[in-house]
């Protein structure tokens, strides 16, 4: 009765538990299976381009991963700029060409530059020299009066001009003129005979004066004074010679006749005219057959 009754939960049962091989099975149209594999493969193609780098960056990391590690590069100091207060090698030959010449002689700065000019130094470069030398310009204006002394005579006044004329400046040849004659000119230091230094040149003067051509007394005063002896000083030197102012006349009027022609009277006019006594004038006409 019981499996009468219920004839349609039975058939229910039966129809629920299906075997596995009666069961339905699901097609998927074609072109959704091709998207999906599209897809698929799109999505594996993005993996693969993010998982692994390009071939070139690759090498790039590689080769930058792969060198050795390098030393630090040194640093170079840059050299220093050249100093200014470096002597070149031009000025450097200048200054001892300077310091040989000063070792020889005196100069003044002025002409050590035109010496050093002359031995074709640049103008600056000579300059340079003569400032690096260190010379004392007084001391070498001194050392220069005493060498133009040693050859020849000057007064004080003529040797400041010579000096003056070698380039010295005027308190330079001062200086030097009275380191060399005395600061008194015609007085200061003396000579072993008595002398003063001025005086001893003025003699010297007069005598170098007379071994060169006649004169007489006054006429040689009057040169020494142009040569800036006083007029003291001058007359010293002039006596001191001890001439014969005669003998000084006959040479003149010697002298005047390989010249010119005269007549007594003129040679006579001419000598006296040049500071000769008449009867100085008379002898010296007589004597050359006048």
């Amino acid at each position: 009765m019981s499996d009468q009754s219920n004839p349609i939960s039975q058939e229910s049962a039966v129809k629920t538990a299906k075997p596995w091989f009666k069961k339905k099975r699901f097609v998927i149209p074609a072109i959704v299976l091709v998207l999906i594999i599209g897809a698929n493969v799109n999505k594996g193609k993005s993996d693969s381009n993010t998982a692994a780098p390009s071939s070139s960056s690759t090498q790039i990391d590689n080769s930058s991963n792969s060198s050795e590690p390098t030393a630090p590069s040194e640093t170079l100091e840059p050299e220093p700029a050249p100093s200014e207060d470096v002597e070149t090698s031009g000025q450097a030959n200048a200054v001892q060409t300077a310091q040989d010449y000063l070792n020889s002689q005196a100069f003044s700065k002025s002409g050590l530059i035109k010496q050093l000019v002359f031995e074709q130094y640049s103008k600056a470069d000579a300059t340079y020299a003569a400032n690096a030398v260190g010379a004392d310009w007084n001391e070498q204006a001194a050392l220069s009066a005493a060498s133009y002394l040693e050859s020849q005579a000057f007064s004080k006044s003529g040797l400041i001009d010579q000096l003056v004329f070698e380039g010295f400046s005027k308190s330079q040849a001062a200086y030097g003129a009275e380191q060399a004659l005395g600061a008194g000119g015609s007085g200061g230091s003396e000579t072993s005979n008595g002398e003063s230094l001025a005086q001893s040149n003025a003699r010297q003067a007069a005598e170098s004066y007379l071994n060169s051509q006649a004169f007489s007394r006054q006429g040689l005063i009057d040169q020494l004074v142009y040569e800036k002896y006083s007029k003291s000083d001058a007359a010293y030197g002039v006596d001191a010679t001890n001439t014969n102012w005669k003998n000084q006349a006959y040479k003149a009027a010697q002298e005047y006749l390989n010249s010119q022609s005269f007549s007594r009277g003129e040679l006579i006019d001419q000598l006296v005219y040049e500071g000769f006594s008449q009867s100085q004038a008379t002898y010296g006409v007589n004597k050359v057959g006048l």
